[in-house]
C-alpha cells in the first residue's frame, strides 16, 4: 500500500534500486532480515531501521558505521539528525497550544511577530505552506552573513529588513518553506515563555518517553552519546567524507529551530508515533483537524507536496481517503536521509534512518519493505 504513494518523494533523494531473491518460505520477520542484510553487504544501507505490524516490532535493527561506539558501528541507540520530520514535533507543539487556548490557527502571525511585513499571513498558512514567504535557505552569501551561526532571531530580522513581500496571496498557493516552521517555532517560544528545545523536552519528548532524544541547537559540543555522523560524497577525493568537512555544509545555519534540528533514534520516534495514535499529546479530534488536506486556489484545490500527496503540518497524506490515518513524513539533511509511515488501516509503521545519502535511497528501500509486508513478490 505505501509503495504506489511513495515513489512521488524519489525527486528529494537519490535513487539506487536493487533486486533480491528471497525463498517465499520465509516469515515477513526472515525476509525483511534478509532484505536489509543483503542491503547492508551490498553497501546499499547504512542506517537504523524499525519496522512493527499488528502492533508488534518485526525489525529493529542498526547496520553500518557512523556511530561514536565501539568501532564507530551504529546501534540501535544511535542519534541521528531527522532534517524535515522535525516540522512534525513543531506542528504537535502549536497544536498543544492551541489545545489551551493560547492561540488559534486563524490568529494572524504579526499578532506574535508584528516586526514582519506579512499582515495577512496566519498560523494555518505557516502549517500547511500556504504562506508565500520566501525561503531563508535560498538566500546567498551576499544575502546573509556566513560568518557566523545564525538563529531564528537573526532570521526574523533579516526578513523585516529585506520586507521582501510573498511571493502569492497568503492561502492561495502552495510553497514547501522552511522558514514557515522557524516561524512557527519562534511562535512557541513567545506563547510559551520558554526555549524551544525546552518546551519541546517538556512537552513531547518527556510525555513519550523520548528518553535519547534532544534539539541539537547549533551543533552543541559535546555531542549528546551515540551521535551518527553523517557522510556524503567528495567528488574531488573521490570516495564519502564526513559531511560537515565540506565547503558546501552549511554550518552557519545549523542555529535554526523548528525546520529541522531534532536529534533522535528509531525506538524514540516509534514512542512519538505511538503517542500519536494513542492521542496522548493532542486530542484525536485536534490531530484529525490539523493534519487534514488544506484547499487553496478560491478552495478549488489541495495543497499537495506533489501530485497526489497533500501536506499538512509536516506530515503527507496518503490519497484514498483515509486522511489522517495513513501519512508519513521524510527529511533530508547534510548526509542524512529519514521517513516516518504510519498506516492505521494496516496497523503499520516503519521507520528509516540513514546517516548516508549517497549509498541510501530509503524510498526504494521502503518499496522493498512494503512487497514484503503485503506478500508480494520481492
Amino acid at each position: 500500500m505505501f509503495r504506489k504513494f511513495l515513489y512521488a518523494l524519489s525527486w528529494i533523494l537519490i535513487l539506487s534500486i536493487c533486486t533480491f531473491g528471497v525463498v517465499v518460505a520465509q516469515t515477513k520477520q526472515q525476509q525483511l532480515n534478509t532484505l536489509f542484510d543483503t542491503l547492508s553487504n551490498r553497501q546499499n544501507f547504512n542506517g537504523c531501521v524499525l519496522i512493527s505490524g499488528q502492533g508488534q516490532v518485526l525489525l529493529q535493527a542498526a547496520y553500518g558505521i557512523g556511530g561514536t561506539g565501539t568501532q564507530g558501528r551504529l546501534t540501535n541507540e544511535s542519534r541521528f539528525e531527522i532534517g524535515s520530520i522535525t516540522k512534525a514535533f513543531t506542528a504537535i507543539s502549536i497544536m498543544q497550544l492551541k489545545e489551551k487556548g493560547l492561540l488559534r490557527y486563524d490568529d494572524s502571525l504579526t499578532r506574535f511577530l508584528p516586526q514582519l511585513p506579512f499582515p495577512g499571513v496566519t498560523i494555518k498558512h505557516l502549517l500547511s505552506n500556504t504562506s508565500g514567504i520566501e525561503e531563508f535557505l535560498s538566500w546567498t552569501e551576499r544575502e546573509i552573513d556566513i560568518s557566523v551561526r545564525q538563529s531564528n532571531a537573526s532570521i526574523i530580522r533579516a526578513l523585516s529588513e529585506r520586507k521582501v513581500r510573498p511571493a502569492f496571496a497568503p492561502g492561495q498557493d502552495f510553497q514547501y518553506c522552511n522558514t514557515n516552521y522557524l516561524l512557527l517555532a519562534s511562535i512557541v517560544e513567545i506563547v510559551a515563555n520558554m526555549p524551544f528545545n525546552e518546551y519541546l523536552s517538556q512537552n513531547i519528548f518527556k510525555p513519550c518517553g523520548m528518553q535519547n532524544t534532544s534539539v541539537n541547537v547549533g551543533h552543541a559540543s559535546p555531542l549528546p552519546p551515540d551521535y551518527a555522523y553523517d557522510y556524503s560524497w567528495d567528488g574531488g577525493q573521490n570516495r564519502l567524507v564526513r559531511t560537515d568537512s565540506l565547503k558546501r555544509y552549511t554550518k552557519y545555519m545549523s542555529g535554526i529551530k523548528g525546520a529541522y534540528g531534532v536529534l533522535t533514534t528509531t525506538g524514540d520516534l516509534f514512542r512519538w508515533v505511538q503517542a500519536i495514535s494513542d492521542h496522548k499529546l493532542v486530542s484525536e479530534a485536534t490531530f484529525n483537524e490539523t493534519v487534514s488536506p488544506v484547499f487553496i486556489k478560491s478552495g478549488t484545490m489541495v495543497a499537495e507536496i506533489d501530485p497526489g500527496i497533500p501536506y499538512a503540518a509536516g506530515w503527507s497524506i496518503m490519497p484514498g481517503g483515509s486522511g489522517p490515518d495513513n501519512i508519513f513524513s521524510s527529511g533530508n539533511y547534510g548526509g542524512y536521509t529519514s521517513l516516518v509511515v504510519r498506516d492505521l488501516s494496516s496497523k503499520r509503521m516503519v521507520i528509516l534512518l540513514s546517516n548516508s545519502n549517497e549509498t541510501t535511497d530509503v524510498v526504494g528501500v521502503m518499496n522493498h519493505i512494503d512487497e514484503i509486508l503485503e506478500s508480494e513478490k520481492l
